[in-house]
């Protein structure tokens, strides 16, 4: 009896853990941050998010965007402000996390480096 429960118990945990949702693009495929296309800039940050092009960012504001993309969009603040000089809104970037990630909507994360893709 012991077994069993214990087996029912593990398989309430591992299906609880798993994620078989679509994102809105049909994708259900995770996204890790990478790559993505830069939407808006501010000071120090650029909001990144997942698509499958630029042009099907282009001529949509940041709430259509962010809504049609969500979950997969984040603020990376650069710790070094000279990699933001070179990268502008529509850009595509990879990046490195520095530290967690804050899983606000959209969330945010600190990087020590970005890279301009295209």
């Amino acid at each position: 009896m012991r077994i069993f429960s214990l087996l029912v118990l593990l398989t309430v945990f591992l299906t609880g853990c798993t994620s078989d949702r679509a994102d809105n693009d049909g994708s259900t495929t995770e996204w890790y941050h990478q790559p993505g296309y830069v939407v808006a800039k501010e000071h120090n940050k650029i909001l990144v998010v997942r698509s499958s092009s630029k042009q099907a960012l282009e001529q949509k504001t940041i709430k259509e965007i962010l809504d049609n993309v969500r979950p997969n969009a984040i603020w990376v603040t650069a710790k070094h402000k000279s990699d933001l000089k070179r990268i502008a809104v529509g850009d595509q970037v990879r990046f490195k996390i520095d530290g967690g990630i804050d899983h606000s909507s959209p969330s945010q994360a600190a990087s020590n480096k970005i890279i301009k893709i295209t």
